[in-house]
This record gives C-alpha cells, structure tokens and sequence, in this order.
C-alpha cells in the first residue's frame, strides 16, 4: 500500500507538577476556569501555560519569576471587566514577549461582549526585527505575474484557482510548466482532506494532477519546483501527498517529542520523523533536482516539508529562511496536558511538540535557513518580475553544470 509513516508515538505519560515554588498549586484545568476576577483570569492563563508549553527546558522565560512578579499586579486589577482590559493586554504581552514557541497567540476576551478584544502573537516581533521582513506575498499580483508569462509563452500548462470544495479552510493551487520545470504552487497543506471531497472539476484538483502529469510526460524536463512560499500548514498526513512521491526510499529528517504531562519537563522520547515513499523503491522525480521555495512566512507544516524535502539526495531549499514554527499540534488538554486551551477570559493557541532536524538542532523560534537565499523584493514584484521565481529556476539551471 503506499502510504507515509511518521514514526511519532504519543506516549500518555503522567507526571507532577514541576516548578520552584515550595508548594505546587493544587491541579486545574484551565479550561473550565471561571473568572470573576483578573486574579482568575492570571491563574488559568498561568497554569494552562505551566502544564501545556512544550519548550520551557529551552525557553528563556522565567516563569516562576513572571507568577511572582504579575501576580500581585493582576490581583490590584480587581474584578474582571472591561475598565482593565488595556492594562492586562499590556502585562500579557510583557509576560509572553519572549516565547520561543512560533504558533503562540493568546486572545484575550472582552468581559462585556464576549469578543475577542485583542490577539498577541510574539512571533510577529521576532519576524519584524529581521533584516528581511517584509509584507506578505500579494496574491494577486502573484497570479497578474504569471498570466504575464503566459502571454509571451515562457508559461504553459497553466492550470489553478480556488477549491470550490467543501473543506474547512480555502485553498488556492497553480501549476505550470516554465523553462522546462514543473512547478506547483499552493497556500496551505489541506490536501488530505480535499481528496476526500473534491472531484475531478475542482480548480485544485485540476491543478494537482496537471503537476504531476508535467512530470511523467516532459521530455526533457529540467526539475521540479515547489512553491510553498507563505504557506499557513496545516496537515502532517499531507507529507504522504507530497514529498513521498518524489523519493523512492525512507530518509530521517528530524526528531520529534510530545509534551505529554502535567510536569513542565514531562515529555515523550525523542521520536524519529522518517519520510517513506509514497510507492517504495518509485520516485516521480527520479534524479531530477527537487527544488522547494520557502519564504518568512513558511510556517508549521511548510517547515516540516522543507526538513523532508533536504533530506532528499537531489532536494535543495531557495528563499528566505521560514517562520519558525517548526512544532506540530497535538491539541488535547484532557490527555496529554498539552497545547491550547481556552475559558471565558482567554483563549491560548501554541504547539504541543518540539521538532529537531536530523542533526539534533532545534529551530522553533528561529526557522529554517535555505541552501540558497532568495529575497522577496516587493518592488520588482509590484512591477511583473517574481525575482524569488527567477532565481530558483536559476538555481535549477546552476544544478546542470
């Protein structure tokens, strides 16, 4: 059967509560918190990161120090309504300004409305004080930019658009033959589902089976290149899809560990992540370069391939080096203590897992870098030129020589 194993085992282990203060609080689920006060509100936000944050053996934030210190701070705010709503957002985005873990966001509700009075991304400070940062890509001048190809005949092949399928989040897909290289382009990996439902109409779909058609039927084809520039994530069972077609034999490409207890060191065993081919000893690229495009904002899923793709003998990664969210979500309180969590005051969003590269490096918060760094120029794309596009087909062209 083809089919890809990710060697990740949850394991459930229980543990005790670890930390420094002489008495660990009695255990609670910060989901079912109910809040009166901004006392309240500190206790579930601080309890539900004691238990579920899967990096605090790395992560540079004192959380002891950040209970002693806000504590009494949330305590003076007094009940918990509206009038220090700003005031609490300012404390939150202190406490949390350092968190290494990229999928974090915390939204803080409004008492009076119920809404979402404001959301608080730490990676977003991170991504902005690279010397790369940049908007992202706009999508359509993406598309104005490739239609502009067509019309000269530089691009063939084209097939894309918008899934019209009933999945749970919208997906955007194009192929296309240029120079001689297959590429494929879409915006988060949601492939899994969208074969489930999607017929052979599907814009999607289309696009899919054009990419893979390219492949097995250019004479002379060049290489293949995957755009998985500001890809949001989404499914691991997505590596199946993709990259198990393009290698004939299992590679390792990292390791993987589960937060998995009440402890703040409770943690599954190190856990290989190997890539198996789709079909064994079979690969749709042959020795054919395998080139992926990665941008800033690459994230989860999108990093993940990019370590599988450069296990790869003929993989290589171009771009700028990805978000930095390289965990993927496991997201059940009541099992393994892990991941997010949500009351009526908060809802928190974070990673239950921490992934390595097959070297043993740990690159949450930091990203992966390419083989090659491409720059986003959002002058020369305004004007019709994708000078990231052009300079991975060069890389490709480079790869001959």
């Amino acid at each position: 059967m083809k089919r890809i194993l990710f060697r990740v085992v949850l394991l459930l282990l229980a543990g005790g509560l670890f930390g420094c203060r002489k008495e660990a609080p009695a255990t609670m689920d910060p989901n079912d918190t109910s809040c009166s006060t901004w006392l309240d509100v500190f206790d579930s936000f601080w309890e539900g990161m004691n238990y579920s944050y899967a990096f605090w053996d790395i992560d540079p934030t004192d959380w002891d120090e950040v209970y002693r210190t806000y504590r009494p701070r949330f305590a003076e705010l007094g009940e918990w309504n509206g009038e220090h709503l700003e005031e609490a957002r300012l404390m939150l985005e202190e406490i949390t300004a350092n968190l290494i873990d990229h999928h974090y966001s915390l939204a803080l509700f409004d008492p009076e409305t119920g809404e979402v009075a404001c959301t608080i991304r730490p990676a977003l400070n991170e991504l902005r004080q690279r010397d790369y940062y940049h908007e992202p890509m706009p999508t359509g001048q993406f598309y104005d930019i490739i239609s502009s190809y067509g019309a000269t005949g530089r691009v063939t092949r084209l097939i894309g658009g918008t899934s019209a399928a009933p999945i749970s989040q919208p997906l955007m897909m194009v192929s296309f033959l240029i120079d001689d290289v297959a590429y494929l382009y879409f915006d988060r990996f949601i492939l899994s589902e969208l074969f489930l439902v999607a017929d052979e109409t599907d814009n999607a779909i289309r696009a899919w089976r054009n990419f893979w058609d390219m492949i097995e039927t250019t004479p002379n084809l060049r290489g293949i290149l995957i755009d998985v520039r500001d890809n949001q994530g989404g499914y691991l069972a997505d590596m199946r899809e993709l990259a198990g077609r393009l290698t004939a034999e299992e590679h390792l490409f990292g390791y993987s560990r589960t937060k998995s207890g009440l402890g703040r060191l409770d943690y599954t065993p190190w856990l290989p992540l190997t890539l198996t081919p789709t079909t064994p000893g079979y690969s749709a690229a042959g020795d054919l370069p395998v080139v992926l495009l990665t941008s800033l904002y690459s994230i989860s899923m999108a990093e993940l391939t990019a370590m599988a793709i450069h296990s790869l003998p003929n993989g290589h990664l171009i771009g700028e080096r990805t978000y930095g969210g390289t965990g993927y979500i496991y997201s059940n309180f009541h099992i393994a203590y892990a991941g997010r969590f949500q009351n009526e005051a908060l809802l928190v969003y974070m990673t239950s897992s921490m992934s390595r590269d097959a070297e043993g490096t740990c690159l949450e918060g930091i990203g992966i870098t390419p083989d090659r760094e491409a720059l986003f120029d959002a002058e020369q794309f305004a004007a019709g030129t994708d000078t990231q596009l052009e300079a991975a087909l060069d890389y490709i062209r480079s790869l001959e020589q």
